[in-house]
Parts: structure tokens; C-alpha cells; sequence
């Protein structure tokens, strides 16, 4: 099961997340000699609007990419509406919810199948940089115009706690003018149901 870390080496970790020390020129990056970037949390995402873009440009306008589960793309066209999307339920192997995505892509995070149990608890795989600690939402879902930026907002979300997610949603609301809905579903989730309607871009789906 493994244990947990240290005040001291969670402080210490924290301590080398400086985005400052970040530097990037042209297609070059350059980082701390204690960073990481970590691309698995948002390449498959962008490789996936390169796709888009690409069969677009082929004159294709009726397909789905599913890049790996979490995010997917669904392109339509008059003769196609929508893609139907089964989002799988926070907690058990059922599906929990039927979304008809047109022209926008959804991404999800979810500890359901990512965590660490340690002392009889589940630690999810996303950790928040300000705390140290990994989220206690079970599940986030992000609706949005490209796939780079709803995989991106929901680790963003995924990684923040209830009040902060709140208020990084304000916070992108106004940098994305609306363009994009989300959901989280937090730890203390009661297992109702939550109504939602994602078609309107103002509307928050939430369960916290």
C-alpha cells in the first residue's frame, strides 16, 4: 500500500512547482534541474485537435476520436448531429450518464481507476500544487470548443477543492468568455442525481 509522505517532503516538493522558472524559446523548454514536466496530462489531448484539424482540412465532417477514454472529440455534420458519449459513473462500473456532444470535446478525470490506497484510503493521482495533497473530487468532466483545453481544465478542477474549484471556474468563465460547462463530483458525494444540461455553455453541472 505504501505510506504517506512527510510534512517536510511535501514542503519540499512544493517548493520546486514554480511555473517562473519555466522558460520557453520558440519550440524549446527549459525547466529547473528539480522540475518535471509531465505531458501525459495534456499531449493526447492536443494531438487529438491536430487530428481534428487534419481530417477537417480532408473534407471530413462525421467522425469521433476517442483519445484513450478520457477525452474525445465528436465532429458533426446536418446529416449527424451529435455523438452520444457515455459518461461512466463516479464510483461503480455502471454508466452514469448519456451526453449528445456536437463539434466540442469532453474530458474527464476520475480516481475511480487512478489512485493509491493507503491505510484503507484512496489517494487519487492528481496532486494540488498548492497543498501538496491530491484532490478529493471523485470525478470532473469539462465540455469544451478543443480537446487541449477541456483535458486541461479538467485536471484543473479534478486537482482543486470544492471552493477553489468554484472560483477557478469564475476565474476561466471570464477568460474563456463561457465557453466551456463542467462538472465535479466530490468525495462526500450522496450518490443523487445530477441534472444537467451541457448544451448551454453558462451552465455549470455540478455535485459537491
Amino acid at each position: 500500500e505504501g505510506s504517506l509522505p512527510t510534512k517536510e517532503e511535501i514542503k519540499a516538493a512544493i517548493e520546486s512547482i514554480n511555473e517562473k522558472q519555466i522558460q520557453i524559446s520558440g519550440n524549446k523548454v527549459r525547466i529547473d534541474e528539480n522540475q518535471a514536466i509531465i505531458t501525459g496530462s495534456f499531449i493526447k489531448a492536443y494531438a487529438t485537435d491536430v487530428v481534428i484539424q487534419h481530417i477537417k482540412n480532408k473534407g471530413i465532417t462525421d467522425a469521433l476520436i476517442n483519445a484513450g477514454g478520457s477525452t474525445i472529440f465528436a465532429l458533426n455534420d446536418e446529416q449527424h448531429p451529435y455523438w452520444q458519449i457515455n459518461i461512466p459513473h463516479p464510483v461503480d462500473n455502471t454508466i452514469w450518464k448519456e451526453l449528445r456532444l456536437s463539434n466540442q470535446a469532453f474530458s474527464m478525470s476520475g480516481r475511480k481507476n487512478h489512485f493509491r490506497l493507503i491505510d484503507g484510503k484512496q489517494y487519487g493521482h492528481i496532486i494540488n500544487g498548492r497543498t501538496g495533497w491530491p484532490s478529493t473530487h471523485l470525478q470532473t468532466g469539462v465540455i469544451a470548443n478543443t480537446a487541449f483545453w477541456s483535458d486541461v481544465l479538467s485536471a484543473a478542477f479534478f486537482a482543486s477543492y470544492n471552493l477553489e474549484t468554484r472560483l477557478l471556474a469564475e476565474l476561466f468563465r471570464q477568460i474563456f468568455s463561457d465557453q466551456f460547462s463542467y462538472y465535479c463530483v466530490a468525495e462526500n458525494w450522496n450518490g443523487e442525481n445530477i441534472d444537467f444540461n451541457p448544451n448551454l455553455r453558462s451552465n455549470c453541472f455540478q455535485a459537491f
